[in-house]
């Protein structure tokens, strides 16, 4: 429902793309829970995807604010083989992936159908998932002093 108002928002600003297709552009970051306000610029890119909720590419945030006042439209922007991730795959390869290209952020989709968007994950997700790893081993690495009352009992003779 946000993505769809925020679409609404942008059809306003640049309203030669038609109707329902900046809905479709905001809805689509929301699966992965990357959902930015659009003024803050936190966000730089945004998932495509058809009528069908099916992903065509990806447009950036410089893009977008490149076609105002242009006669170019979205679709002369649209990056349609973007650099993805798959939800199987550990998040190692992905970080490998981001350093490789230089990317902070790509789309997550189905590696069996990969025009299927499941989200989207950014170089600060993948920091989060780090930090935690970390701090879960730090408490597993903790020194915990046990005691065996019942074992020191058995051990003492009776006289």
């Amino acid at each position: 429902m946000i993505g769809g108002a925020l679409g609404g928002v942008e059809s306003m600003v640049f309203p030669g793309e038609g109707v329902g297709f900046w809905p479709l552009i905001s809805m689509g970051a929301i699966p992965g829970g990357t959902m930015r306000c659009p003024f803050t610029g936190v966000q730089r890119l945004y998932p495509v995807v058809d009528g069908e909720g099916k992903l065509t590419g990806v447009v950036t945030r410089k893009d977008i604010h490149a076609l105002e006042g242009s006669t170019r439209t979205l679709a002369d922007v649209i990056k349609q083989k973007p650099v993805t991730a798959f939800p199987d795959e550990p998040l190692r390869v992905v970080v490998y992936r981001i350093a490789e290209t230089g990317l902070t952020r790509m789309p997550v989709v189905d590696r069996e159908k990969p025009r299927d968007l499941l989200g989207m994950i950014s170089l600060n997700d993948l920091l989060q998932a780090r930090t935690r790893n970390l701090e879960e081993e730090r408490r597993g690495e903790r020194i915990l002093r046990l005691r065996f009352p019942i074992a020191l009992a058995r051990n003492k003779r009776v006289s």
